[in-house]
């Protein structure tokens, strides 16, 4: 059996189970507050959470794909995703 291999794949899962309770979360805020989704969605905790959901994913896929350039495309988002985790955590450490 392929540990490694074993090892890599609840990485993208996980992501997926996590997006998807992201959503039923912002969802079920936005009919409790009354507010629009779309405003619950932007809030920073929210797109804090989505950018390492969809880190976690692009590494998980980065990891099990075989073709070289689709490790590089996922890695380049995983980068792109990295990014935007340190940005919002910076922008929500400056507002507070």
């Amino acid at each position: 059996m392929d540990w490694v291999y074993l090892a890599e794949n609840p990485l993208w899962i996980v992501a997926l189970a996590w997006l998807l309770a992201l959503f039923g979360i912002v969802y079920w805020e936005s009919m409790t507050q009354r507010q629009p989704f779309s405003k619950v969605f932007s809030q920073i905790d929210v797109r804090i959470s989505l950018d390492l959901a969809i880190l976690l994913f692009s590494l998980g896929l980065g990891l099990v794909t075989v073709p070289l350039w689709e490790k590089v495309l996922w890695f380049v988002l995983s980068l792109a995703c990295l990014g935007l985790v340190i940005f919002s955590l910076r922008l929500k450490k400056r507002v507070g």
